[in-house]
């Protein structure tokens, strides 16, 4: 069965949380919401998770390296634009280039 899992309530606040640092428009691997998708073919019995998971990735370890990049992402600026977060300064993509 392919059904999401109940989120705990930490789980849903940390979800809500890492939804405001998403873009909506231009999406990368880290926008997509694994637990928003319709079907989870990789929790099926027998699956080879190398065919939806590289790196020797899990689920629960994709997801954990999805919110610090998107942590990363958000506090160098790089995160979804609002009035509240104004896009990133050349200064900041100039230092984030040299890295």
């Amino acid at each position: 069965n392919t059904a999401p899992k109940a989120l705990t309530a930490q789980e849903k606040l940390l979800n809500d949380e890492l939804k405001k640092l998403r873009f909506s428009r231009h999406v990368s691997a880290f926008d997509i919401d694994l637990n928003a998708l319709e079907d989870h073919p990789w929790r099926n019995k027998n699956v080879d998770l190398l065919d939806y998971f590289n790196y020797g990735f899990n689920e629960r370890t994709w997801m954990q390296y999805c919110e610090k990049q998107l942590r990363l992402r958000a506090k160098l600026g790089f995160g979804p634009h609002t009035a509240n977060t104004p896009a990133p300064s050349t200064t900041t993509t100039t230092a984030i280039n040299a890295v």
